[in-house]
């Protein structure tokens, strides 16, 4: 019992740190840093690289890391240590990866080989989902189908973000004195707003998902 009321701190403290700090807090410190004179802000508390600027930038996948730790503990079961050091581990690779974001080359061949592993690991899932769901029934069926959609829009997404956004050679990021001689500019804004609303989706069908899925478990245990 007490393991599980920590869980559930640890899920609630890392949800408001999430919701205040990676996501409300950035409708006061995108602007900050978009507008004002890098030589000003670096004189403040949000320098660039700065304590609070790194913290801000690991904010949203910290707290995710924490709340699904938090969760593992409250819904306990075997082998409850492997599954948190397990994520701490995954935790702290994905921390490391978006702080080395500076030193990374474009290489083309890069978004080509990330493309295939999406393609290819996509159509593996859809090959299980389709196996599993066999087995199902109603209300699991039908949360088995949410899922599904979400996938559908993150595989969507990979391609708004990885190849129009980034890898695309007329209206990709990298060259941007490329996409301003070919006036593609507004392309790229609009796949970044269409990714972003396609992330939004797929969460929401996640959701949904699990939403029923926990709905349908309840109701076996109640039998």
């Amino acid at each position: 019992m007490k393991t599980k009321r920590i869980g559930l701190i640890i899920f609630w403290a890392a949800a408001v740190f999430m919701f205040g700090f990676a996501y409300l807090a950035s409708w006061w410190i995108t602007p900050m840093y978009r507008y004002t004179p890098m030589e000003v802000i670096n004189q403040g508390p949000w320098a660039y690289m700065g304590f609070l600027m790194i913290l801000w930038w690991v904010a949203f996948p910290l707290g995710a890391v924490a709340a699904i730790i938090g969760m593992i503990m409250y819904s306990k079961g075997e082998k409850l240590l492997s599954r948190v050091i397990l994520f701490v581990i995954v935790g702290i690779a994905i921390i490391i990866s978006l702080m080395v974001f500076g030193e990374i080359a474009y290489y083309p061949t890069a978004f080509g080989v990330a493309g295939g592993l999406i393609v290819v690991f996509a159509i593996i899932t859809f090959l299980y989902w389709g196996k599993s769901r066999e087995a199902l029934e109603g209300r699991a069926r039908l949360a088995a189908d949410f899922r599904a959609i979400g996938y559908l829009l993150l595989i969507v997404n990979s391609y708004a973000l990885v190849c129009s956004l980034l890898g695309s050679p007329f209206s990709g990021l990298y060259f941007p004195e490329k996409v301003i001689a070919e006036g593609t500019l507004p392309i790229a804004y609009s796949q970044g707003l269409k990714s972003a609303y396609y992330f939004a989706g797929s969460f929401v069908f996640f959701f949904l998902a699990s939403y029923l899925e926990a709905k349908d478990n309840r109701q076996k245990k109640a039998m």
